[in-house]
């Protein structure tokens, strides 16, 4: 292979790897099971039950999928179909809940916009005040037979009721947050039903799915089995070695297990409840993590929220010793 070649062949698997992982990170963002086949289909259908037969193999053996290839492949087809419908519907609630988190946070910035700007004309409107006393410069120059030691009292007598209502919009704030929060929490609340109702109608329809597959495929393998024991008579071999002609060790080992009928459709109903039982498992799972993001996005929403108006109520008590202490060095002392 010449580097050309070997550089078209790399940047096509890199791109295949990138397709792959924006996949799983669109299904992961949705809290649904990949749809693909080579997620939750090729995760259940690979399960086989520990030091037993595996019936995947059973099931590829050419004298065993000639009977039931088609139930196989219309099973892949309905539960391939009913994954994608889950994540289609999965995507669409996702959408609508990270809609209802950006129109939260869109009325909670326009509050904080609206907050800001109120606290910032009477901030302005008070260092008016304060600049018609000291002016405002690198040289400082006050008119003291104009101004005397009751003129800064008032100033910092209007720098408390600013310190008043710089808080009471805070505070005014902080209700508007809880009452903000407290419809988000409803809508998260709600999405959070919805999407384990649908997630849970969703899941019985695949174990349902499931259930009848197992159950269709023990009489295909009854079919089987009893045909074989009709050969039985048939042939020189006796039953255990009617129909294996051509078949490797490996293949004859295994389909002999239809040759007792109590023994694999007790295999074949424990395969099928280990698939049943990973589906629910499955389903426990992105119920537990839809629970762990609304917590975590209720949190951290929160705990931002708290922290800014722990900050914010700092900054007001800086900006007004800041002040203070402004006035103060620029007060006429009382012996002048």
């Amino acid at each position: 292979m010449g580097q050309e070649e070997e550089d078209t062949r790399r940047k096509e698997e890199a791109g295949a790897l990138k397709v792959r992982t924006d996949e799983d990170s669109e299904y992961l963002h949705a809290n649904c099971p990949n749809p693909l086949e080579r997620g939750l289909w090729s995760e259940i259908s690979n399960l086989e039950l520990e030091g037993r037969t595996q019936v995947r193999l059973l099931l590829e053996v050419d004298m065993v999928r000639e009977r039931v290839k088609e139930l196989l492949d219309t099973h892949k087809e309905e539960f391939m179909s009913k994954a994608q419908e889950l994540a289609v519907l999965m995507k669409d609630l996702r959408a609508t809940r990270d809609k209802d988190t950006r129109d939260f946070e869109l009325t909670l910035r326009n509050a904080k916009t609206s907050a800001n700007e109120m606290c910032k004309k009477s901030m302005h409107r008070f260092e008016l005040g304060v600049k018609q006393i000291i002016p405002f410069g690198l040289k400082v120059t006050v008119d003291y037979d104009q101004y005397g030691p009751e003129d800064f009292e008032e100033l910092k007598r209007h720098l408390l009721d600013l310190q008043t209502e710089l808080l009471e919009v805070e505070a005014d704030m902080m209700d508007a947050f809880e009452a903000v929060i407290a419809r988000f929490e409803d809508d998260m609340a709600n999405a959070k039903v919805t999407y384990q109702e649908q997630l849970a109608k969703s899941f019985d329809e695949l174990r349902d799915l499931e259930k009848a597959y197992g159950t269709t495929l023990k009489r295909k393998l009854d079919t089987l089995s009893d045909d074989r024991q009709q050969a039985q008579g048939e042939s020189s071999d006796g039953m255990y070695g009617a129909g294996l002609d051509g078949l490797s060790t490996s293949a004859k080992s295994l389909v002999q297990v239809l040759d007792n009928k109590d023994e694999y459709q007790k295999l074949l109903t424990e395969w099928n409840d280990l698939h049943v039982k990973r589906l629910d498992e499955t389903e426990e799972t992105h119920k537990k993590r839809e629970d762990s993001v609304t917590t975590e996005l209720h949190s951290k929403i929160v705990r931002a929220e708290h922290e800014r108006n722990r900050q914010r109520i700092s900054e007001i008590h800086a900006y007004v010793q800041r002040m203070v202490d402004y006035i103060d060095s620029h007060a006429q002392p009382q012996d002048v």
